[in-house]
């Protein structure tokens, strides 16, 4: 590695300044990168724990779309438990993205991988990748692996508030080198990106009012945004899809897909509701398979809310 990318995966090179939240967020980024990995998921495991009981409206979101998306096929206790796991592994995920740029390389001595042939397939095509995935396990983590064998990677992601946390956490990411893409202006700077060959990465697994068509997704329809087919049938972008897990050792476990087929004919609108369906059954595969994993405290089907609980959560 050069002294170059060495400066780059500095684990302590985040800026200095701002505002006192900024301050004590960036301190203990610095704390938690001091400590040793296991001791941090042992906190982690604590933390989400806490979360479950402490963070109700979060829980409830959470139990609830466990019932909307598994009907009576699972338990209360079942529910319970997928829940508060699902509080875990944020935490999990929260900690070790903090921790990220002190993983030795190669990554792959920390993530195992199945399917990267069909990542290098794609880049050797030269038309770029749109990659989707769904926020389970690590996503912020697994991002380093791809960094590793895609020369550019872009992410499609919701800045977050406020602003001195949407910088720390830009910051994060870019140490893990990925390049993030506001997702209020992202369709343009997402063209560029795939038609220059460059990977894109999209979460596209949640709820979107505005530029979404309607899909079903465990059973129940939702509102996904469209981009990831519109960007797929503008470009000619090779559309893989991946997802993150853990495995019983500690590591990251990881899979990506062969190329997605996009449909592209004369009814565009068809079109769109057609391939986003697609991603979001193969999204939605992954999430059955390790459904402790995934993010289910997010407010997803909100048409099966009721009115009070829309305003809580």
């Amino acid at each position: 590695m050069s002294s170059q990318e060495e400066t780059r995966f500095d684990p302590f090179a985040l800026e200095q300044g701002g505002s006192f939240g900024q301050t004590v967020c960036r301190s203990l980024v610095r704390f938690l990168r001091e400590r040793r990995l296991e001791t941090l998921r042992r906190w982690a495991r604590l933390a989400g724990g806490i979360g479950y009981v402490v963070a109700r409206s979060p829980r409830r979101t959470a139990l609830r779309n466990l019932r909307v998306a598994f009907g009576d096929s699972l338990a209360r206790h079942e529910r319970s438990r997928i829940a508060k796991a699902s509080f875990v592994n944020l935490a999990l995920t929260a900690v070790e993205a903090c921790y990220a740029p002190r993983f030795e390389r190669p990554m792959s001595n920390h993530i195992e991988v199945s399917g990267t042939e069909h990542l290098l397939e794609a880049h050797r095509k030269g038309k770029g990748i749109l990659f989707l995935i769904p926020h389970m396990g690590n996503w912020e983590v697994s991002a380093r692996y791809l960094t590793e064998r895609i020369p550019v990677v872009h992410a499609i992601t919701r800045r977050q508030r406020p602003e001195w946390l949407g910088n720390l956490v830009q910051e994060i990411r870019a140490g893990n080198g990925v390049v993030e893409i506001d997702n209020r202006n992202a369709l343009r700077p997402a063209l560029s990106a795939l038609r220059r060959g460059e990977m894109v990465i999209m979460m596209i697994d949640q709820y979107m009012r505005n530029g979404s068509v309607d899909v079903h997704f465990f059973g129940h329809e939702v509102k996904i945004t469209a981009s990831a087919a519109l960007l797929a049938a503008r470009t000619g972008a090779t559309v893989l899809t991946g997802s993150c897990f853990r495995l019983a050792d500690g590591k990251l476990g990881g899979t990506i897909s062969p190329p997605i087929e996009t449909t592209v004919t004369d009814d565009r609108d068809r079109d769109l509701v057609v391939n986003t369906e697609r991603y979001m059954r193969i999204l939605e595969d992954f999430i059955r398979r390790r459904p402790e994993e995934w993010m289910w405290m997010y407010r997803m089907w909100r048409n099966h809310e009721k009115p009070s609980a829309a305003r809580v959560s």
